[in-house]
């Protein structure tokens, strides 16, 4: 993302396939796909309750993820029309929140995704590639996992050499206010008056 990256972020879980892809523009998300039997759009219905296990087993084996699988559930009856792009966003954001649990063992940016992801939309519409990867981190990230990796409540804050990606990531005022005045204050400091929550997104803010 602070990079300003083209092209798709490829991960191994650890066996040599690659099947999960971030695509990207310009520092942007602009989609993600997996070829994991467990990430199809299918199976993300059934998660959430939109579609019953004996539907999503019954018929034809349809596409893994994207357009075509929503096509295909359109065909089918299962998805209306008006409900293809916000579905196609939200299988996005989940699979990208599975990247996040799952930790990879091993991540490599493409500079050309596969032929089949080049034509997919862009799912997420307008937004900052850094406000995609701060909401997914605070999601999925619990905070007593950001604190460990943060460092532990002593551990002071210093302004980055990227702070003007903070108009990016779409924080609330008083958020926006509690980073700009985060320069110089421990970890604690700062948890101690927002929260524990509010330590996810300091994680997010520190990788980026």
């Amino acid at each position: 993302v602070r990079e300003r990256a083209t092209g798709a972020l490829a991960f191994d879980d650890g066996d040599g396939r690659w099947p999960r892809r971030i695509l990207l523009r310009e520092g942007d998300l602009t989609n993600a796909a997996s070829d994991e039997s467990e990430d199809a759009l299918v199976r993300y219905l059934v998660s959430r309750g939109d579609l019953a296990p004996e539907v999503a087993r019954a018929g034809p084996k349809l596409p893994q993820s994207g357009r075509h699988a929503a096509a295909a559930l359109i065909a089918r009856g299962i998805l209306e029309q008006d409900e293809l792009s916000s579905t196609l966003r939200a299988h996005a954001e989940w699979l990208v929140a599975r990247v996040l649990e799952s930790g990879p063992k091993a991540v490599r940016l493409e500079s050309a995704p596969p032929e089949r992801l080049r034509a997919e939309p862009n799912v997420f519409g307008g937004a900052a590639g850094a406000e995609i990867f701060v909401d997914a981190v605070r999601r999925v990230l619990t905070p007593e996992a950001a604190l460990s990796r943060l460092g532990g409540l002593g551990v002071r804050l210093r302004a980055g050499m990227r702070v003007e990606l903070m108009v990016e990531t779409a924080l609330d005022e008083a958020e926006t206010a509690a980073i700009r005045h985060a320069d110089g204050r421990t970890v604690g400091e700062l948890l101690a008056v927002r929260g524990p929550d509010f330590g996810s997104l300091l994680y997010a803010l520190v990788c980026l």
